[in-house]
């Protein structure tokens, strides 16, 4: 319990670390803040968010204080190991490509305007990327060029593919190397095993992800903060694993969050204050997000 406990503060709920562990770093507005900055910039800011969150995995696993990693003299190094993080993600749906290209070539589908104006906003800001299959796949099964059922197919094809690959990335967690995300003969055994906390990771990132998408107009700070929870909302299942076994740091940060969770006391209709931090937090299903200055009256009703 914290030593600023508060007669009014409530036990920490499952999953509150996935949003809050950042608090522990005294510089995590100035960090994140940097973060969404950087997201702004065309072509490399996606890659840069991508690498920052690889650069925070290993940090999780040792215990390092501060949690988050440095921008300063490593921006470059975070783009570029996001660009290979990048690169596996997209090998995956080589093939959901191949397929599609196949399709349209054989029956003469051309190229509209629309797609090459989504082209070029995927170019400009490659986080958009993930959507683009998805988008394709259903114009052209508007434009009655796929078949519905083909449309379906590729559709579910590409989701099931999405729901695996973090499962790869945990091997990468696990290895520190990127092609061990190919393993599937690991990756796929590992999610059977831990397939009900892994699917409550899912949720928890799809609810932290809408929060920090259209958090507007902090979306760009709040897809950096989305990112960092969701990394802590896999690995922690990975993590789970490894203490299972025995083989988890009892330095490490998922260790130190259960032993010393954040705790959280009512500030308001949908507020709380988390003890300690003088941080505003608002629950929105399992996410629990710490909110800018700007707002926190707001959402505090005072």
């Amino acid at each position: 319990m914290s030593p600023n406990a508060h007669p009014k503060e409530q036990p920490a709920p499952p999953g509150v670390a996935a949003g809050l562990f950042l608090l522990h770093d005294p510089d995590w507005r100035r960090k994140v803040f940097l973060g969404g900055l950087l997201l702004l910039v065309p072509f490399v800011g996606w890659f840069a968010t991508l690498g920052y969150r690889k650069a925070l995995i290993g940090r999780l696993f040792r215990g390092d204080q501060p949690p988050l990693p440095a921008w300063h003299g490593a921006a470059w190094s975070h783009i570029w190991e996001g660009l290979k993080a990048a690169g596996v993600i997209f090998a995956q749906y080589v093939p959901l490509f191949i397929i599609l290209a196949v399709l349209l070539v054989v029956r003469g589908a051309e190229v509209p305007i629309v797609l090459l104006a989504g082209a070029a906003v995927v170019a400009v800001f490659p986080i958009f990327a993930p959507l683009g299959f998805p988008l394709a796949v259903a114009y052209y099964a508007w434009a009655e060029v796929l078949h519905l059922g083909e449309a379906a197919g590729l559709v579910a094809a590409y989701t099931a593919i999405t729901f695996v690959i973090p499962a790869g990335f945990l091997q990468v967690s696990r290895t520190d190397r990127y092609l061990a995300a190919f393993r599937y003969h690991e990756s796929l055994p590992f999610l059977v095993r831990n397939f009900w906390p892994y699917v409550v990771a899912w949720y928890r990132s799809i609810a932290m992800s809408l929060c920090g998408h259209f958090a507007v107009p902090f979306s760009p700070w709040g897809v950096v903060w989305c990112y960092l929870g969701i990394i802590y909302a896999f690995n922690r299942v990975l993590a789970d694993e490894l203490a299972r076994r025995g083989e988890l740091s009892p330095g490490s940060w998922f260790v130190r969050l259960d032993r010393e969770p954040i705790a959280l006391e009512p500030a308001g209709r949908w507020a709380y204050r988390a003890v300690g931090y003088d941080t505003t937090v608002v629950r929105v299903g399992p996410a629990f997000v710490p909110l800018p200055r700007v707002v926190e009256r707001f959402f505090a009703g005072r």
